[in-house]
């Protein structure tokens, strides 16, 4: 073989892996391409949540709550449960939540950060009855960039005992604590204004 060969056969590896690296580039561009665009996407999509959740005041209510974190509306949200969640020891006079129309018919719009909640009850009378148990939850929803979901989870209400059920801080102690001095002090005063004058 003369030099003009090893000349042609370098030449020919040479523009093969120029190839080979131009063909890797434009893969990876693609793929970054591909990411930006679902990036965008998920940015316009809804996040609709549901939770038991702690009264964060009174700690001894639990809720059923529905969220949407995303930033966009939600439209159409279906939210359904196996077994059906149901209240316990509640005087509500709009019933079930099963048959209340946020779930018989989805709720019409959830804008961002918008958060729904239902009493289910306290914790107690819902642990002693054994109202909640594991829950299988299925949530559809639309946007403007179409249908989402379903989303399916497991709620477990198990995961409850044992835990921290103490109320966010709150001005509702103080409050109680003013209103009594606040009495304490009219009662005072009234005492003081029966008093006859001693002179």
């Amino acid at each position: 073989m003369d030099g003009a060969a090893w000349v042609a056969i370098v030449g020919a590896a040479v523009a093969s892996a120029a190839g080979l690296a131009a063909w890797l580039q434009v893969r990876v561009m693609k793929e970054q391409t591909e990411l930006q665009r679902q990036i965008h996407r998920d940015s316009q999509v809804p996040y609709v949540w549901v939770d038991f959740r702690i009264d964060p005041v009174h700690a001894w209510l639990v809720h059923l709550v529905i969220k949407n974190e995303g930033p966009t509306v939600a439209t159409n949200v279906r939210v359904n449960f196996n077994p059906v969640v149901r209240r316990e020891d509640v005087n509500s006079a709009f019933g079930e939540l099963a048959s209340l129309k946020a779930f018989t018919n989805g709720i019409a719009s959830l804008p961002p950060g918008r958060e729904m909640r239902w009493t289910l009850g306290s914790t107690v009378a819902i642990y002693n009855a054994g109202t909640l148990s594991r829950h299988r939850v299925e949530i559809t929803h639309e946007s403007a960039v179409g249908q989402h979901g379903p989303l399916v989870y497991e709620l477990d209400f198990g995961d409850f005992p044992g835990a921290s059920a103490q109320p966010q801080g709150s001005l509702k102690r103080i409050e109680a604590a003013i209103k009594k001095q606040t009495q304490a002090i009219a009662s005072i005063a009234q005492e003081v204004r029966k008093e006859p004058d001693g002179d």
